[in-house]
């Protein structure tokens, strides 16, 4: 089984967005260090190493939903 490559948390400096990177594109989280950004990285981490990392048209916003 491969070893599954876990998200970054991280800032969009011109932005101030905090974002990570799942399977190379962008998908921003809201206010960088905001209780609401940490919220959905944690989402994004679980749905990553559950498995589910496909992303939805809705890639990039700060609502961005992952797809089986």
């Amino acid at each position: 089984m491969a070893a599954v490559k876990v998200p970054v948390y991280g800032l969009h400096k011109p932005t101030g967005q905090a974002r990570c990177y799942v399977n190379g594109k962008s998908v921003y989280l809201r206010v960088y260090g905001s209780k609401e950004s940490r919220i959905r990285y944690a989402e994004i981490v679980a749905q990553v190493v559950s498995g589910l990392t496909g992303i939805s048209s809705g890639m990039g916003s700060p609502r961005a939903r992952f797809t089986a």
